[in-house]
This record gives C-alpha cells, structure tokens and sequence, in this order.
C-alpha cells in the first residue's frame, strides 16, 4: 500500500512539472457516488476544498462512507488535470477513517462495552469533467478507494458471585472497494 502511494504521488509531481499555465484559484468538489466491494455496495459523500496552481489541485476535506461500518474519513486531497482542456484528471486522497461508534455485534446477549477504532483512509482514480455553467463543472470519476476499521468489544457472563467473567477481544478490518462517483465543483 505505501509503495503505491508512493509511486501515485511521484507520477503527479513528473506529470505537474510539464504545466505551461500560470494561475492559482480556490477550488472546491463535492461528490456523491457508490462503493462496492465483498461486503456489497453503499453510498459515499465526499467534499474537498482547496487551492488550484495550474493544472494540480491541493486540498483537504471530509466524506462520509456507508461501506460496511459507517464512518468519516477526514483526508488531504491532489488532483491533476490532464489533457488539452483538462478535461480528464487523476485524483488522490489520503487521510485517516473515523468510525461511529456502532454496536458490531448487536444481538450479543453479554456484550458490557464496545468500542470503534478507525484506521488510514485513501482513495485514488481517474475522472473526466466537463462545464456545465461558467464556473461550475460536472466530474464523472472512477478508482479504487480502502478505508481500514475495527472493534473492540467486552463481555461480561452471568455468575452467582461477583465479579463475574469477562472476555475481552477485538477484531480489525480492511476494505478495498471499487468507486464510482459524479459530482460538481465550483
């Protein structure tokens, strides 16, 4: 995972260093698209905000992911336009996943306690975008995005004699998904 990353972030710096334009503006995105992965599909909302200088965006910004556990990851993001009317774009995202605090295990009879525990969140993919008014374009995207999660969780069995027993465990989780996701940006 880090070497590609790695290799994400050193093909977006080659490919900047080929821009010819000189401009810098704020830049904001939100998206809506859908996830899908072995746990089935779910939607996701992602907004980023930030600065553009020449064709590479930087920004930073917040979503909200359905994927098996709900959650919010909090990430940087970079985009790198491409071609003659920067039409077509690479994305990346790269950040850390905050998971509600939802009950893994619901019908657990003996749970005492349970607790979530959020983990790296990235996302990276192609897209295409396309002006709809003067300042404002519609992005189709797709890619790949992981987001990690887990659980810990306390159980406490019934016993005639205080303290009764208690079993601790926790379990961690990691989610590769297929993404698909249209949105705006001003």
């Amino acid at each position: 995972m880090r070497t590609i990353l790695i290799i994400s972030l050193a093909v977006f710096l080659c490919l900047h260093s080929f821009a010819q334009k000189s401009s810098k503006a704020f830049h904001s995105y939100m998206d809506v698209g859908l996830l899908s992965g072995k746990s089935g599909a779910a939607f996701h909302f992602n907004t980023d905000h930030g600065m553009r200088f020449n064709d590479l965006f930087i920004g930073a910004g917040v979503g909200y992911d359905t994927y098996k556990f709900r959650s919010l990851p909090i990430f940087f993001s970079g985009k790198l336009l491409l071609g003659r009317h920067d039409d077509i774009f690479l994305f990346g995202k790269l950040g850390y996943n905050l998971p509600f605090n939802e009950n893994p295990e619901p019908d657990n009879i003996y749970q005492k306690d349970h607790s979530m525990k959020g983990g790296i969140y990235t996302s990276t993919g192609l897209g295409f975008r396309t002006a709809l008014w003067k300042a404002v374009k519609l992005n189709l995207s797709g890619g790949f995005s992981y987001k990690e999660s887990g659980y810990s969780i306390v159980n406490e069995y019934p016993c005639l004699t205080p303290p009764c027993p208690q079993d601790k465990y926790s379990d961690k989780f990691s989610f590769g998904r297929l993404l698909l996701a249209v949105g705006l940006e001003f």
